[in-house]
């Protein structure tokens, strides 16, 4: 993963952290440090199980489009962990290039949307513990496939350079900033949500967090002579 994918997963675990081990000391139950637990060992097996997965999907939309163009596959490879590559023959067109191309990155984005979406409406029916790591991991994969098309295009190799060098009259710098703008609002609507759904259904559906905290006598300077 990108490391600026791994720093939104980190803030987002500390930020879970934190919550249950405010709900767990207010409580006093070690049920919700064991929550946690469960959130984090979720989102290790999803992380590896899933890298893989997407790895072979993204490799196979552009196995699948070839095919339905009718070209020569010459063969998939998987070249290391998270890495492939799909190589086909000459296709007489820019075009059907370009759509060949894009259908990597484009088939995960729709199938990670569409997992997202389910997670997303089926959030009241799932547990806490396991609605959590679901939607952390399927919003960072959604970040990633588009941030690997940045990452492409400013480091010259891949589908995003090579989709440039098919269609030469794309401004590179334009194509980065739309890029960029995308990447960041997926980041800020997934997140902000995430945020408030935490504290509609966690904080305000359960516990008033200001009256938990004073609870716990974190603000109070009395506690603090003791």
């Amino acid at each position: 993963m990108e490391v600026m994918t791994k720093i939104i997963i980190l803030i987002q675990i500390a930020i879970i952290g934190i919550l249950y081990f405010l709900i767990a000391k207010y409580q006093s139950s070690k049920k919700e440090y064991s929550k946690f637990v469960v959130c984090l060992a979720l989102i290790t097996i999803l992380y590896v199980s899933l890298k893989l997965l997407f790895t072979f999907i993204h490799e196979a939309n552009h196995a699948n489009t070839v095919l339905i163009y009718k070209i020569n596959l010459i063969e998939i490879r998987f070249l290391k962990f998270g890495v492939g590559a799909t190589s086909f023959g000459e296709t007489g067109s820019s075009l059907i290039e370009s759509n060949i191309v894009i259908s990597g990155s484009l088939g995960n984005a729709i199938i990670l949307t569409l997992f997202l979406l389910v997670t997303i409406t089926s959030r009241k029916d799932l547990k806490l513990e396991i609605y959590i790591p679901h939607y952390i991991i399927f919003s960072a994969y959604l970040f990633e496939e588009i941030k690997y098309w940045q990452t492409s295009i400013i480091n010259g190799w891949g589908d995003g350079w090579h989709f440039l060098e098919l269609n030469s009259l794309i401004d590179i710098s334009s194509t980065l900033l739309i890029i960029t703008c995308i990447l960041w609002m997926e980041v800020a609507i997934l997140s902000i949500f995430f945020l408030y759904d935490l504290y509609t259904r966690v904080i305000r559906g359960r516990i008033n967090l200001i009256q938990m905290l004073k609870s716990m006598n974190l603000f109070s300077k009395k506690s603090k002579k003791k």
